[in-house]
């Protein structure tokens, strides 16, 4: 799943004025307004279990990837989970393509479907894991090839690291491919499912191998392995369910082409999430490490939470704009959510900074009660930009990129070159996401405005 959504507004007779003509919303001509344009269960109490299954179960995954790094940096000496945080951050940039990748097959699985081209579902998904994986294929090829300096980079020795590293690439888009298609047909059960098997496996096999003296290279090896076995899982669900006859790739480039245009701004938000470790990674001393890494993870926490909630509220919001119609109650609703898991973990973070240090990492790690507290304080602010610019890039205001991109851009500049210590990290995090935050929350307002008016001079 992803939050990188455009908006396509299917409208034969829609008025594009300012702000969203300007700011890169599209009409689509060529399907009716009369239905939703998605595959919608045969009835509602269907849509809201397998709603409400496929969130349960994409907590539970975050839940089992929280427990992968707690597992990690409990069994590894504290240099070894710095390396191992600093290569999960660097996949999770690398990989992030992929989650735009999945919307757009999802997208094209919507139009297939409307079509009346279920049957080729299948194949559709084995089309688009083959046009997709080329590009990382070549990604990987030029990582493998440069192991000796990556490994030199995220401080590990060896060729195995390289290989899991290599391999999670390019089958982290074959598999987006099949969940695209799970995603695009409605069956959100079956995607939950796959979602949650991935990371089980990662944790259960990197537990096994670290325990078996792998170290590094047990830890990652979970990846490849946990995306394997859901992408085979994906696969066996497409063929049970559409088959595997051949068919055709009808709009996959055009459907990515479109949604490829949040990737910008919400790697923006995202991206920064997980750099910061791989440059501490090389950039801090030992005491000055282990008290980073444990301030990451806890910050870690409070991120993926309020993820869960952005996956959750990005169709609900893309609805609301597509109908130009202002849910104040789902708004109310999704900014209470946020706003309470961001205060939960500000709140934690700041009174018992020791004992979360503790929970998390154990007495092993050096402690800096100042270093936790700015940390998590940044990564709520972070949280916050995220959940914020969910709703802007479900508006389709895709050119939001050309404010924080350069705010994230700056950021890193001064987390490679300005900062030495892991304090500095924080402040800058801190500082950078509360910038985010403060535009994200003009660029709402204003769009929830002009939602308003608009819902209200359309009003009989």
């Amino acid at each position: 799943m992803t939050p990188c959504t455009a908006i396509v507004v299917r409208n034969s007779d829609a008025d594009l004025t300012p702000p969203y003509s300007c700011l890169g919303l599209e009409v689509n001509r060529e399907l009716p307004t009369n239905k939703e344009d998605s595959i919608q269960p045969s009835t509602h109490d269907q849509f809201t279990l397998q709603s409400t299954l496929f969130v349960a179960m994409a907590m539970a995954a975050n839940v089992l990837a929280f427990l992968y790094q707690l597992a990690m940096a409990r069994l590894l000496e504290p240099r070894q989970f710095a390396a191992v945080l600093a290569i999960v951050s660097a996949m999770a940039i690398v990989v992030f393509p992929a989650n735009a990748f999945q919307a757009a097959v999802a997208n094209g699985s919507v139009r297939m479907s409307a079509e009346g081209k279920s049957d080729q579902l299948g194949a559709f998904a084995a089309h688009a894991a083959i046009g997709g994986g080329i590009p990382l294929a070549a990604i990987a090829a030029v990582t493998f090839i440069f192991r000796e300096a990556v490994g030199q980079f995220f401080g590990f020795d060896g060729t195995a690291v390289a290989l899991w590293i290599c391999a999670s690439l390019i089958m982290s888009v074959w598999l987006a491919a099949h969940r695209g298609v799970l995603q695009g047909s409605g069956d959100f059960t079956a995607l939950g499912i796959v979602v949650l098997a991935e990371v089980s496996i990662r944790l259960l096999v990197s537990i096994a191998l670290v325990v078996g003296g792998f170290g590094v290279d047990g830890a990652t090896a979970g990846f490849p392995l946990g995306i394997g076995g859901a992408l085979a899982l994906g696969v066996w669900m497409l063929r049970q369910r559409f088959g595997g006859s051949l068919g055709i790739r009808d709009n996959l480039w055009s459907a990515l082409a479109h949604e490829s245009r949040a990737v910008p701004a919400m790697l923006a938000v995202y991206g920064v999430q997980a750099i910061d470790i791989v440059v501490a990674n090389t950039r801090l001393h030992d005491a000055d490490l282990q008290a980073f890494s444990a301030a990451t993870l806890a910050g870690r926490i409070v991120f993926y939470a309020g993820f869960v909630i952005t996956l959750l509220i990005l169709p609900r919001y893309r609805s609301m704009f597509i109908r130009r119609r202002l849910e104040k109650r789902m708004v109310a609703g999704s900014f209470g959510t946020i706003t309470a898991i961001c205060a939960g973990g500000a709140v934690a973070g700041l009174s018992s900074p020791e004992l979360l240090h503790t929970v998390l990492v154990g007495s092993s790690y050096s402690m800096d009660t100042q270093l936790m507290q700015t940390y998590i304080l940044g990564s709520t602010l972070l949280t916050y930009a995220l959940f914020l610019i969910s709703i802007v890039v479900a508006a389709g205001w895709t050119r939001i990129a050309l404010v924080v991109g350069p705010i994230a851009l700056g950021q890193t500049a001064i987390y490679a070159f300005g900062v030495s210590t892991g304090l500095g990290f924080a402040q800058v995090l801190a500082t950078s996401a509360g910038a985010m935050a403060l535009v994200l929350m003009i660029a709402v307002a204003i769009l929830l405005q002009t939602t308003a008016w608009r819902a209200h001079d359309s009003a009989p």
